[in-house]
């Protein structure tokens, strides 16, 4: 049976390295003007849901002594970055004092980028991909200035 594999080419592995470092590079240039909710747990130093899990588990231990009640609401965000308006992001960064440059660097690698797959050793053509949270840090960094 056929398997469906990505082809991973030297330019596409370059990029995906040079996307990591310029993260990297970005996020410690530029992480006074990034600074999201001190309510927010996830993606950040010495900080980890799991704290999150702790306060949530004592507010309702508070509220649910004595018979009291407790609602409590959740939010799957897992697919949540794909559904980001890249202007009114790009509009945030920018009203943070981010340099356009970098902005117009940022922008051309989450609107850019292409693929293509390989099955049974024939290559397809190169199609745009359009959405998917790339895996970096900045996306998920992004993602809570988007919302703060």
């Amino acid at each position: 049976m056929p398997t469906l594999q990505f082809h991973a080419t030297i330019e596409v592995f370059l990029c995906s390295v040079f996307a990591k470092v310029y993260d990297l590079v970005f996020i410690n240039k530029f992480q006074e003007h990034l600074i999201t909710s001190d309510l927010q747990f996830g993606f950040k130093r010495r900080l980890s849901t799991a704290m999150c899990t702790m306060v949530l588990k004592e507010t309702l231990a508070y509220y649910s002594t004595d018979g009291g009640t407790a609602l409590c609401t959740f939010l799957d965000a897992t697919k949540a970055f794909d559904r980001v308006n890249y202007c009114k992001l790009f509009r945030l960064l920018l009203h943070r004092n981010i340099p356009p440059i970098h902005l117009r660097l940022l922008l051309n690698m989450y609107t850019n980028s292409v693929a293509n797959v390989r099955w049974n050793g024939v290559f397809s053509n190169s199609f745009s991909v359009l959405n998917g949270e790339s895996k970096a840090e900045l996306s998920a960094l992004f993602f809570f200035v988007y919302i703060y």
